[in-house]
C-alpha cells in the first residue's frame, strides 16, 4: 500500500488498539463499510505501521482506495434506484447492471413546457438528449414539466440520444440509449458473417 491523499486522523482510540497489537497492521476502513464486517479490498485507505513496542510508525496509503458515497459526503439516497446510482458512480457497483436494473424503473422525464412525450435538449457531440430524475428531490426547479415514465419505453425513441440521469446533480451519469436498446435486444450473430 503505498500512495497518497490525506492521512486519518490517528486518534488516541487508535494508539491504545495499535498498543494491544506491537508489529502489526492497523487498517483504516472507509467510513461506508463497517470495519467489523466484510470489506471489500478498494474500501480500505490504508494502514497504521506498528512498531515491536506498540507504536504507531506511519500510515501508508492503499492506492487502490476509492472513497464510498458515504466518505464523499453525498447526500444519501431517498430511494434504491438512487443507492444504485452513487454506488455505481463511485466504481463499488457493475456499470453494465446498473443499466441493466435501469431498464425496470421509472425516471422524472422532462417533458418541456408542454407534454409531447419526453423533450431532447441538446447534447453533446451533436447527440440529443432526454433528462430523467430518479426523484423528486432531483428535479430541477427550472424544469417546467417532469412526469414518471419507465426507462425501457425511452429506448424506443429512434435516434441518437443519451439518458442523462440527474444533471446538474453532484452524482449524474449520462448513459446512450443505443447502450440500453442493445440489453432489451441483443445484437444476433447469426455467424454468416455478413
Amino acid at each position: 500500500m503505498t500512495g497518497g491523499g490525506k492521512e486519518p486522523t490517528l486518534t488516541s482510540a487508535i494508539r491504545a488498539e495499535a498498543r494491544k497489537r506491537p508489529g502489526q497492521w492497523l487498517y483504516s476502513v472507509d467510513p461506508g463499510f463497517d470495519p467489523n464486517g466484510e470489506v471489500p479490498p478498494q474500501g480500505i485507505v490504508g494502514a497504521w505501521r506498528i512498531d515491536p513496542t506498540g507504536d504507531v510508525v506511519e500510515f501508508v496509503h492503499n492506492p487502490n482506495y476509492m472513497p464510498s458515497p458515504m466518505a464523499l459526503g453525498l447526500t444519501p439516497p431517498t430511494n434504491e434506484l438512487e443507492s444504485k446510482l452513487q454506488l455505481t458512480a463511485t466504481g463499488y457497483y457493475s456499470e453494465k447492471r446498473f443499466a441493466a436494473e435501469l431498464l425496470a424503473v421509472d425516471l422524472f422525464v422532462y417533458t418541456g413546457s408542454t407534454w409531447k412525450g419526453p423533450a431532447t435538449v441538446p447534447g453533446e457531440g451533436g447527440r440529443r438528449a432526454i433528462d430523467g430524475c430518479t426523484s423528486l428531490e432531483h428535479i430541477p426547479q427550472n424544469w417546467p414539466g417532469a412526469v414518471p415514465m419507465p426507462v425501457r419505453l425511452l429506448t424506443e425513441i429512434p435516434g441518437l440520444i443519451d439518458l442523462r440521469i440527474n444533471p446538474g446533480s453532484r452524482v449524474s451519469v449520462t448513459i446512450p440509449i443505443e447502450d440500453l436498446r442493445e440489453i432489451v435486444a441483443p445484437t444476433v450473430n447469426d455467424g454468416s458473417g455478413s
